[in-house]
Parts: structure tokens; sequence; C-alpha cells
């Protein structure tokens, strides 16, 4: 093979035996001086023989990479999230329960079949409706009896409504009703969220969780036990 005038003889070595091609953005790749002069003498097309060039190479080569690496890191890192991110309205409807609270004026008990204008303690209609299931209670004051019924099933897809249950509790109690609260709990296992909600309402009572299926509103903080069957 003859040589042109105007190639040099790494040109010929390089067409004999092609040289690995080289990606200088290649951070993966293990890096040493040697084949960084190599890099260089590539792109100059002469080789590099005084020190204190190579020294020279190898810094700025060196720092380039870093910045590179540095550039890299920024652009993949993830920002981070402020503070005072609130959750999201979706967020916030799936796991807020609100309790349809209806203060009744009259004390009676199921069993006995009385009823009589409430003087401390009074009857109340209540609607639980969590994110998950929704029940009715209605606590009677004479005797502590309490009825408690689940509303539909989790899989039927159609959940009552806040907006139903408090039109149903004024149609059949609408002549008995004292009070009729919405309260919105975002947490109601936090203790004292719950009683400054209560207090700012002016309701004595507590709020007293049943396992982890419901929760209701108990007038006089008392034992209730379901002690009577619905006909």
């Amino acid at each position: 093979m003859q040589l042109n005038k105007n190639e040099s003889p790494l040109v010929l070595k390089n067409r004999s035996k092609p040289a690995p091609r080289i990606n200088t953005l290649d951070t993966h790749r293990p890096r040493n001086r040697e084949y960084i002069y190599f890099l260089a003498e590539q792109r100059l097309n002469k080789p590099i023989v005084n020190p204190r060039e190579r020294k020279l190479l190898v810094g700025a080569l060196s720092i380039t990479a870093l910045l590179i690496l540095a550039a890299m890191l920024v652009l993949t890192k993830k920002p981070a999230e402020p503070d005072n991110v609130q959750p999201s309205v979706e967020h916030s409807m799936k796991t807020r329960s609100t309790l349809v609270l209806a203060v009744l004026n009259v004390a009676s008990s199921y069993s006995q079949n009385v009823e009589r204008p409430a003087s401390a303690v009074p009857d109340t209609v209540q609607f639980w409706v969590g994110p998950d299931s929704q029940w009715r209670i209605k606590t009677f004051a004479v005797d502590h009896d309490i009825h408690v019924y689940r509303l539909g099933q989790p899989e039927s897809g159609t959940p009552i409504s806040v907006a139903l249950a408090v039109s149903n509790t004024k149609k059949h109690y609408g002549d008995v009703i004292s009070k009729l609260i919405v309260l919105e709990f975002d947490n109601p296992k936090d203790a004292e969220e719950v009683q400054r909600s209560l207090r700012e309402l002016d309701l004595p009572g507590t709020l007293e969780l049943v396992k982890n299926d419901y929760a209701f509103y108990n007038p006089d903080s008392a034992e209730y036990k379901t002690k009577s069957q619905p006909q």
C-alpha cells in the first residue's frame, strides 16, 4: 500500500487497524493517562511529548469530566417538594370522613316505647360517611340503647352522599331536631382535632370510634350498647 503525500504514518496505522471509537461523554468508561493522551493525539493529529502540556491536558480534561458529571446529576435529580404543599383534593376526598349529626329535643327508649322531652341527654340520629363505608346510627337516651345500620356495600360503587343523609334526616325527624350539624374529619383518630371541633359547636359529648369501621357522637360519654331489635 502506498502512502499519500498528505497522510501521516499515524493515519496509515489507523487505516490498517481502526482505533476504537471514543465517546468523550462516556463517564462509565475507565480513563487513565495513556487513554487521555491517545484521545488528544487523535484530535490534534500530532503526538504530545512535552510533560507540561501533558499535565495541563490531564487537568483540563479532568475538570471537563467533573463538570459534565455534575451537570448530569443536576438534570437527573428530582426537585424537592415544598414543605407547604397541600394534599390534592382527590386525596382529601378519599381519606376524609363526614358525620351528619342530628341532636333531637326528645329522649326515648325503643324497647319501652316511651318518648319524653330531653333534659340532660338527648336522642341522636347520625350518618357516618367514611371513605370505605357508610353507616346510620340512632342513639336512645333513656336506656343508652343504640341501633347501627350499614348502608350499602363498598363494591356497589354508589355510596350515600352527605346531601342525601341531611335530607333524609330532615324528612323523618324534622319536627324534633334541635341541631343538625355536618362535621368533617381529616383524621378521626386525632383526639385533639376531634375535641376542638366538637367544642367549637358547643357539643359536650365525644366521638367514639368503633374498631376501624365507623364513629358516632356519644352525647354524654356513657356506654352505649344494642339492647333492642328494630321491628
